[in-house]
């Protein structure tokens, strides 16, 4: 049973390893692409928005760059952590390095209307939809 239980996470660990490696599409294609799991992300609905929220310790705000085209976001920048140069390193949990995650709404969104904001390590994006977007009641005759 242990061994079963092992051999099942060995493969589940194999398939996440395998999927980070895989190269990257366009970011104006269809589904979500990205490079690695950073950043983190929760994205949610609100009213006639969607919200993303990224969490960023630690990164700069010159050092991210957010992009939308019509039903996309795109979320890139780097992320550099400096231990100084007499600092002996014996763990190494946080990534740090070039990060692109791009992520598709269910609408077109309106670019004008987007607002992005910093606070505390999270940067969060409302992404409106489009009025040319949005359904329209049509007058039957």
């Amino acid at each position: 049973m242990v061994n079963s239980l092992a051999r099942a996470f060995d493969m589940l660990l194999d398939l996440q390893q395998s999927m980070d490696r895989t190269p990257t599409q366009s970011w104006w294609g269809s589904s979500t692409a990205g490079r690695g799991a950073f950043p983190p992300v929760n994205i949610f609905s609100a009213e006639d928005s969607v919200v993303v929220v990224a969490e960023l310790p630690g990164v700069k705000a010159g050092d991210v760059e957010v992009q939308v085209h019509k039903d996309q976001v795109r979320i890139s920048g780097r992320k550099t952590i400096d231990y100084g140069e007499s600092a002996s390193l014996h763990r190494r949990e946080r990534r740090e390095g070039a990060f692109d995650r791009t992520f598709s709404v269910p609408f077109d969104v309106d670019v004008d209307r987007v607002e992005a904001k910093r606070q505390q390590g999270l940067l969060a994006i409302r992404l409106p939809r489009s009025e040319a977007d949005k359904p329209r009641a049509v007058t039957i005759a």
